[in-house]
């Protein structure tokens, strides 16, 4: 039987994705410690969540998972935990795997009215993605279901469906609010330039974001402060204060390590404008041209924006790569895409070489045995925020972190100045704390910042090893 080029081409596409794919679930499958820390995060709200069934009251929430976690994610996962049956470990570790799945699905829907090459073609350039490989790895869950939304609102949006799109934007208002924000934003950019070009101007498509937004404001009501109100600071990034929140890149590496996609997608706009390809003006250029706006000029959550560029950019980028594929024998086409696969090397050196967990298995069996040693009241005190998951998943217990809002008794120079003093001005640290922030256990780990624990009387070893310490803290014995 002889192979046409496109069944060729399709089987060395399918080969290249089971490989990546591979790379990207590999470790979440063989590794018993989980990846990242957001993973433990999740599981300490989800725990929450299901300890109060029959019913949720979102008012007995603790502050921080008030302000950290939007609703709408944890009753998701009440819905679909409760039609699965699983355990809560391997719901957690399903789930983002299918919601990955689901989003390569939804982009190559959208990239199908193109044609189907482009369409596979943005799925190669979603699995080799630097980026989303960090958004998946690192467990971002709620911004993989934002985008999600995000992608079903703006399908909705182009085929006119308003009735179907009021609960998608229901949704994302209540999974995701940076993703909120980026589709209302781009949204009124929209109007404004379709306003411009045309002078048309129609209300049905406003009305299901009003809708939706009173829909999320009903939701959003017990943790309207904390979720609402408390993000008008943080929400401009870097350019007021210093907000590191939700970033694994700065805005240079992303542009650095994207070079070639972002090429891409710049030549797609310039043949668009230029053959005038299509008539109306796609929302993709609007989706496009804000987020690298706004991670640009460092505006809005722009450091939780990476994700969501990430994905339009891949768009636009998959059009420009298949329109390129598409022209005859051309010496810089075949550069473009010899680069491209460059990129690709890239992306599976960068995988294998981070592709691991934070910590190793000997410290995180000696986490999993706390649970024997203390009581269910006993408090602990982690002193790096980027550990304190794992002792929230498996201790279940009371963590007192680093930068976990009402979890967190000092400031950033208090912490600082906590890692400098010796033993002994630790002792008498802890004894200054108020009586509901003393903990009655102190984690130290090996990859925190170094801490001097010289002439601390008050503390006695409980479990110990080159890497960790774990403490009792007496407090008659400064």
């Amino acid at each position: 039987m002889k192979l046409n080029k496109k069944t060729i081409f399709f089987c060395i596409f399918v080969i290249f994705i089971v490989i990546f794919i591979g790379l990207k679930f590999q470790s979440y499958f063989s590794s018993t410690i989980p990846l990242w820390y957001d993973h433990g995060i999740y599981r300490a709200f989800f725990m929450m969540l299901q300890n109060q069934l029959p019913y949720l009251d979102l008012w007995q929430l603790p502050i921080w998972v008030k302000s950290i976690y939007e609703p709408f994610s944890g009753i998701l996962y009440i819905t679909t935990q409760s039609i699965l049956w699983i355990s809560v470990d391997s719901f957690l570790l399903r789930w983002v795997v299918a919601i990955h799945s689901i989003l390569a699905f939804f982009i190559y829907i959208l990239l199908r009215k193109y044609n189907q090459k482009t369409a596979l073609i943005g799925i190669l350039l979603y699995t080799t993605s630097v980026i989303q490989y960090q958004v998946f790895w690192r467990w971002y869950i709620k911004q993989m279901i934002g985008v999600i939304f995000l992608l079903t609102a703006y399908y909705l949006f182009e085929k006119k469906k308003y009735r179907l799109l009021l609960p998608i934007l229901a949704g994302l208002f209540t999974v995701n609010r940076p993703g909120a924000l980026f589709f209302v934003i781009s949204f009124v950019v929209y109007k404004i330039v379709q306003y411009i070009t045309s002078k048309i101007w129609t209300w049905k498509d406003i009305y299901p974001i009003i809708i939706g937004w009173i829909l999320a404001l009903i939701i959003y009501w017990p943790i309207l402060y904390q979720q609402i109100f408390s993000m008008f600071g943080p929400m401009f990034g870097q350019i007021f204060i210093w907000d590191q929140s939700g970033t694994f890149f700065d805005k240079s590496s992303y542009f650095i390590h994207n070079t070639i996609i972002i090429i891409f997608s710049i030549f797609w706009c310039i043949i668009w404008y230029q053959k005038n390809i299509q008539r109306k003006l796609p929302m993709e250029l609007i989706w496009f041209s804000v987020g690298i706006l706004r991670v640009w000029l460092q505006l809005f959550f722009y450091n939780r924006m990476l994700g969501y560029l990430d994905i339009f950019v891949i768009i636009f980028a998959a059009y420009g790569l298949s329109y390129l594929i598409s022209l005859g024998n051309k010496v810089w086409k075949y550069i473009a895409i010899w680069i491209y696969i460059l990129q690709i090397l890239f992306f599976v050196w960068y995988a294998g070489g981070t592709n691991f967990p934070l910590i190793v298995e000997k410290e995180f069996e000696s986490i999993k045995q706390i649970p024997s040693l203390i009581q269910s009241w006993d408090k602990i005190m982690v002193t790096d925020k980027k550990y304190s998951a794992f002792l929230m998943w498996y201790a279940n217990y009371n963590i007192i972190a680093r930068w976990l809002f009402d979890l967190d008794p000092r400031t950033t120079k208090q912490w600082e100045y906590w890692h400098l003093v010796d033993g002994k001005t630790k002792c008498i640290l802890l004894n200054t704390l108020p009586q509901e922030k003393k903990p009655n256990y102190l984690w130290i780990w090996s990859l925190q910042k170094a801490t001097d624990l010289s002439w601390a009387n008050c503390l006695q070893k409980k479990l110990w090893d080159k890497r960790y310490w774990f403490y009792l803290v007496n407090y008659s014995n400064e």
